[in-house]
Formats: structure tokens, C-alpha cells, sequence
């Protein structure tokens, strides 16, 4: 540290006693965590700290004492503090990123929460191990009743751990909810134990669309009120006031390997059918929404859809706009199934016929030059089923219009649609438009 630098340093130092908030976003020398991150500041209520230090597993202690006010927000990366310090309480904002040998355990999280009621934005994330055996920590723990809670953030952690803190959080308005990757089979655990509310609460808020997507490579299914399926950072400069002010879902769950028998896949089709009775039906049923699915596979090895994918997709009857990606082998084995009535067992095993998605108004089939041709004929198939207002079909003694206004087939490589349908105008084929 320069001559210059140093001065500066001392003259800040000085002024510790009356400094309400810090926010420092950068690496902090070592010279400065030792005085300058030791805040002798009982008036401090905000402290933003985000440490990017030289060597990657370095992370930067910060001290103030135990006696002064609670802090209203705690804001850590790379930066871990005495968890047990009292002023850790009452906090209206908490986040903690990549706290690793340092983090708080399970308990200290809960003793967190438990002593603040107030608290309304939570986001933990970049954590590997909480450093305790939390498979029965949570059994043991009263969950926590954060009635202002608005956002929840879970990102880049263990499933278990992610367990272990749904596990302990009760949040009814809950706006804004992430998950970025959770075992799927840890999330059934959750559900089957605790308040499906948590997802249920920002679900029921969707303005517009909700995204689900499908890779049946490896057994994913994502929920999200973002086409891009993806998590914007917050700037930990922001207003707090503006922290709180996201809307919607992000939910990814995973197998953590492919299924290789029967039980998995009956254990996956009745995890997804737990999913969609418990969160997305009540959630959906009273709104009135575009729910847009896609079709993909990552595992190229996988090939087409097989029996036990074509079971899941009915358990999502809500979906109105369909997308099938061009990593999907032989999309007209997919449209085929989608044109007519389709058997069906039910979790009773009885068995019915019924429309797959009868809401659906839009038709994606991205292009695989490899069966362009049989993609077309089925397409066609269905769209010559279809007249002007709908399609009528029995199900179960009754009628119902399926309500399909448009089939495109869609060239991502040239960003061009080849063919394109609507019940007033038939086929145009190879118009050059925007994308889909």
C-alpha cells in the first residue's frame, strides 16, 4: 500500500464510530483486512462486502463488535464473519456467495432466521458442504415463519443442502423463488414433508408465460418465468429497496444419472405427477396464461423418445405453446402422438383416452434434415385435422375444442421458417421472418 493510500486509510479509519453502511466490491489487500474489515462501528447497520481475492480459496474475515445495532443487511462474497455474533439478527436482507470453509452451518442459518422475522430477500449460493451431517439436522429444526420474505435464491449448492434449508423455511409470499439445480428426488422429499407453498406463492403471481423445458437426455425438467432459463446476478450496489422486487420462478431438477430400470422411471413419472398436482395445477388452474414446452435432449445418445417420456407428457395438460428442439431425433413420432386421443393410465390404473394437450395453440418443430419429409406429413396430418376455430374431439363422453392457431417448422443454423400454417391460410412455405 502506497504512502498516499495509506493516509486516506488512516483518516477513514477514524471516522469507524460513525459510519452506518460499508459496500466494498473488489480484492481486499491484506493490509486492510486487518484494520479496515476490524469495524470498531456500533452504528454500522449494511455491510456489502464481495472479496475477490488473488489466490481463488482466499476469503477475507470481517469483525465488528458484538455490542451496537443489529444490521438490517448482510451482504458476503468471499467474506465470512463470526456467525454467532449477535448483531447478525433482525436482518431485512441476507446473502452469502461462495462461503466456503468459513460458511455457516445449518444451525447458525436457522438461529439466523429464527431472530429475523423482518427479513424479505435470502439468496445462498457457491456453497459445497454446510460441515455437518444435515440429514437429520433439519427433523430436528422448528421450521422458520418469514411472513415478508419475497425473494428466495438457492444457486450452486448441494441437493442435500438445498434440502436442508427448504427444509427449515416457511415463506407464504414468496415472490420470486430459485433453484438453479436440485436432485429431483431430494426435491419429492421436500414436497412429501413440507408446504408446497413456497412454489405454489410465485407461481400464482406469473404475469404472462411460463417456461417448462424437457431434456430427456438427462432426465431434467425446468420450470421458469424466463425464456432463457437464466439468473441475473443483482448488483449488491443496488437500492435495497429494488433487491425484493423480482417476480417469478426459476426451478431446475435433475436425476444425478440416467434411470436404468423400471422402478426409477415409475419413481420419476410419480415425482413429476407429485410436481404438477401439488405446484403447477393449483397454481395454474386459476390462471389464465401461456405455458410454452420444450422438447430437448443434451445426451445425443439417448435417440427418440421412448414409452416411458411419451407417460410424462400427460401429466402437463395446461401447455399451450409446444417446442420441439433439433436435438430431438424424429419429431413425427412426437406429432403423431399429438394428433389424436391418446390411452392413457391413470395413477389408479384406469385407464382413459384423452388429449394430451388440449389447450395447445402453437406448434415449434425446429428443423432435423434427417426426417424433414415425415415431419412435414405428420405436421400436415394434424393441421388437415383441424378446422377454422378448432378441433373437435370426444374425451371421456365429452367435447372439446382444441384451440390450434399456428404449425411452424423453423431453421434455427439460418434463423428462417420453413413452413408455416394457420387454419385461414394453409401452408406458406420458406418465408423469411423473425424468430419464432
Amino acid at each position: 500500500m502506497n504512502s498516499s493510500i495509506a493516509k486516506r486509510y488512516s483518516l477513514v479509519l477514524q471516522q469507524l464510530h460513525r459510519w452506518r453502511s460499508i459496500t466494498l466490491v473488489g480484492q481486499v489487500p491484506e493490509e486492510m483486512q486487518d484494520g479496515f474489515l476490524a469495524l470498531e462501528a456500533p452504528n454500522l447497520r449494511s455491510i456489502k462486502i464481495y472479496h475477490y481475492p488473488v489466490v481463488y480459496d482466499s476469503e477475507c474475515e470481517v469483525m465488528i463488535p458484538s455490542e451496537g445495532q443489529c444490521l438490517s443487511e448482510l451482504i458476503l462474497g468471499k467474506a465470512f464473519m463470526d456467525w454467532s455474533n449477535p448483531r447478525i439478527a433482525r436482518l431485512r436482507i441476507l446473502r452469502l456467495d461462495a462461503i466456503n470453509d468459513n460458511g455457516p452451518s445449518l444451525l447458525d442459518v436457522h438461529k439466523i432466521l429464527s431472530e429475523s422475522p423482518d427479513l424479505e430477500f435470502l439468496s445462498i449460493s457457491g456453497w459445497d458442504d454446510w460441515g455437518e451431517d444435515i440429514d437429520y439436522l433439519p427433523s430436528t429444526l422448528e421450521p422458520v415463519h418469514l411472513p415478508s420474505l419475497a425473494t428466495l435464491i438457492i444457486d450452486d449448492v448441494q441437493s442435500d443442502v438445498s434440502k436442508g434449508l427448504l427444509a427449515i423455511l416457511k415463506a407464504p409470499s414468496c415472490k420470486y423463488f430459485h433453484i438453479r439445480e436440485m436432485e429431483m428426488s431430494a426435491f419429492g422429499d421436500v414436497l412429501q414433508s413440507g408446504d408446497a407453498q413456497l412454489l405454489r406463492a410465485p407461481l400464482a403471481a406469473i404475469p404472462q408465460k411460463l417456461f417448462l423445458s424437457y431434456d430427456y437426455g438427462f432426465r431434467c425438467v425446468t420450470i421458469s418465468t424466463d425464456e432463457d432459463c437464466a439468473y441475473v446476478v443483482p448488483d449488491i450496489k443496488r437500492a435495497t429497496s429494488k433487491l425484493s422486487d423480482n417476480c417469478g420462478v426459476h426451478v431446475k431438477l435433475c436425476t444425478p444419472e440416467t434411470p436404468g430400470g423400471d422402478n426409477a422411471s415409475i419413481d420419476y413419472s410419480s415425482l413429476l405427477s407429485t410436481i404438477y398436482e401439488r405446484i403447477l395445477q393449483p397454481a395454474l388452474s386459476e390462471l389464465n396464461i401461456e405455458v410454452e414446452f420444450k422438447i430437448s435432449q443434451s445426451d445425443n445418445s439417448r435417440g427418440p423418445l421412448n414409452p416411458f417420456d411419451y407417460t410424462l407428457l400427460h401429466h402437463l395438460p395446461f401447455v399451450t405453446h409446444l417446442r420441439l428442439a433439433d436435438t430431438v431425433p424424429h419429431h413425427y413420432h412426437i406429432i403423431k402422438y399429438l394428433s389424436s386421443p391418446q390411452k392413457y393410465h391413470r395413477d389408479d390404473n384406469v385407464e382413459e383416452e384423452k388429449w394430451v394437450f388440449p389447450r395447445l395453440c402453437e406448434v415449434i418443430s425446429e428443423w432435423d434434415d434427417s426426417d424433414f419429409g415425415d415431419v412435414v406429413v405428420n405436421l400436415d396430418m394434424l393441421a388437415q385435422s383441424i378446422r377454422v376455430g378448432g378441433l373437435m374431439i370426444h374425451e371421456t363422453g365429452r367435447e372439446i375444442v382444441v384451440p390450434l392457431e399456428r404449425i411452424i417448422i423453423w431453421e434455427p443454423a439460418d434463423m428462417v421458417i420453413l413452413a408455416d400454417w394457420t387454419p385461414e391460410s394453409g401452408w406458406a412455405e420458406w418465408e423469411e421472418v423473425d424468430t419464432p
